[in-house]
């Protein structure tokens, strides 16, 4: 190993120089071998701070951060003035009401005098009643109708059946029908069109029976082994009129 330290006037930082040491021989011969030699400095005092360098660009955006917890409710703020009322809906249709039942018929009212300039003298008029107007004599009686005529057939045959009028109408109820059932099927039939129509049955078939008819409306009552009584709502037409 070679131990080297820098000659004088040699700033003291790493540098490689050439070596050259020169042996002689006992025999007067010279030899001469060279080495690479490189002389490391010991580290200087340190220098001042340099200024400082220019701002560097600016870098990628980060990653979002996780959401943060959720804040506390704020007080519930004042209420708001009422609004505008809204306009008017359309009118709603009118409803319709069922039919109240048929008043009882009211007194007969008393006959009219006879109007001036009326019947002539010896003439005859025809009255439902035997006694004569103002004015006239009785002058003996008429027999009208007092004959049989055959109008529409009920839709099927039936025996045993009641039958009551109302409104105008004739109900034949219940009974049994041509194979020997008891029935509740109820027919109306309506003598200004002649033709009989089926309405709505009684709840309990029964034949037998009776029926009666009471301000517009049919009563079934009993009929073999039968001891209900059952009401009937006949029928009747309302109109509707629509304002012009």
């Amino acid at each position: 190993m070679i131990l080297a330290s820098f000659p004088d006037g040699i700033e003291e930082f790493s540098v490689t120089y050439l070596l050259r040491i020169n042996r002689g021989h006992g025999n007067g011969s010279k030899k001469s071998d060279d080495f690479d030699v490189t002389f490391v400095g010991t580290d200087g005092a340190g220098g001042s701070t340099g200024p400082t360098g220019p701002t560097g660009a600016t870098g990628d955006e980060g990653l979002s951060g996780s959401t943060g917890p959720q804040g506390i409710t704020g007080a519930t703020g004042p209420s708001g003035g009422d609004g505008v009322d809204g306009a008017t809906g359309p009118q709603g249709p009118t409803g319709i009401g069922l039919p109240g039942p048929t008043g009882s018929t009211g007194p007969t009212g008393a006959t009219g005098a006879a109007g001036s300039g009326g019947v002539p003298s010896g003439f005859i008029i025809l009255g439902n009643s035997a006694t004569p107007p103002p004015g006239f004599s009785f002058a003996g009686a008429i027999s009208i109708g007092n004959t049989w005529v055959t109008v529409e057939s009920m839709p099927t045959k039936r025996d045993r059946h009641a039958a009551a009028a109302v409104n105008g109408k004739v109900y034949a109820i219940g009974g049994f029908n041509d194979l020997g059932f008891t029935i509740a099927t109820v027919v109306e039939y309506d003598p200004v069109s002649n033709a009989w129509t089926t309405v709505a049955p009684m709840p309990t078939a029964r034949n037998q029976l009776t029926a009666a008819a009471v301000n517009g409306k049919v009563y079934a009552i009993g009929g073999a082994l039968v001891a209900t009584v059952e009401e009937f709502i006949a029928p009747s037409d309302l109109f509707l009129h629509t304002k012009d």
